[in-house]
């Protein structure tokens, strides 16, 4: 097989008969890698299952936490930004006990906004 996969995507990693393709975004281009890997277990491919379900909705998560970061950046009322940052300090603590983002990030993250919505008048 050569080119673009034909079948449809799951989150960057395709399974088409025992090929995985897993493609990396870069700012021009989108490189494809195959690797020949097929699972020899159920096990395994259960993995490949619970792997594939668990990259979407971590990257729906990771949508989201931006969408929520922007809004409370954006906002000019202290009223309104107290608010949104309440919903997304939860939303930030849910994803790092989630291991979706490291602790660390969730934290830094936290204390940047409350800082910016404390300049807030």
């Amino acid at each position: 097989m050569g080119g673009k996969p034909s079948k449809n995507y799951l989150l960057g990693k395709e399974i088409v008969t025992g090929q995985e393709f897993y493609y990396t975004n870069t700012l021009k281009s989108t490189k494809y890698i195959r690797r020949n890997t097929m699972a020899q277990h159920k096990s395994a491919e259960k993995r490949i299952r619970t792997h594939a379900r668990r990259a979407k909705r971590n990257l729906a998560d990771k949508s989201t936490m931006k969408t929520l970061l922007k809004k409370v950046r954006t906002t000019q009322t202290k009223d309104t930004a107290t608010t949104l940052l309440k919903e997304t300090i939860s939303f930030l603590d849910k994803l790092a006990g989630k291991k979706v983002i490291h602790a660390n990030k969730a934290s830094n993250l936290k204390s940047k906004l409350t800082k910016y919505v404390n300049k807030l008048k």
